[in-house]
């Protein structure tokens, strides 16, 4: 994931297609969540696609919470 101080110009300069979802992930994120030192969780734009990227390790200390509410996986083009 590329670092970025200025979070505006890192959407400005992401594709087009990716500006109303990397805007909401930022509103809800601001624009990654960290407790002290850990980062939890951030996005990305590439060319072809978007991402939010969850540290695993948080994954892990919620693992039992996260399973009791049945998650989906869903794709969505």
């Amino acid at each position: 994931m590329t670092k970025s101080v200025d979070h505006d110009a890192y959407i400005a300069a992401a594709p087009e297609q990716f500006y109303a979802m990397l805007g909401e992930l930022r509103a809800q994120l601001m624009p990654g969540l960290q407790l002290g030192e850990t980062i939890i969780a951030g996005y990305a734009a590439f060319s072809k696609q978007c991402g939010l990227y969850v540290n695993p390790g948080a994954i892990a200390a919620h693992a039992d919470e996260i399973a009791s509410l049945k998650p989906k996986a869903t794709r969505t083009a």
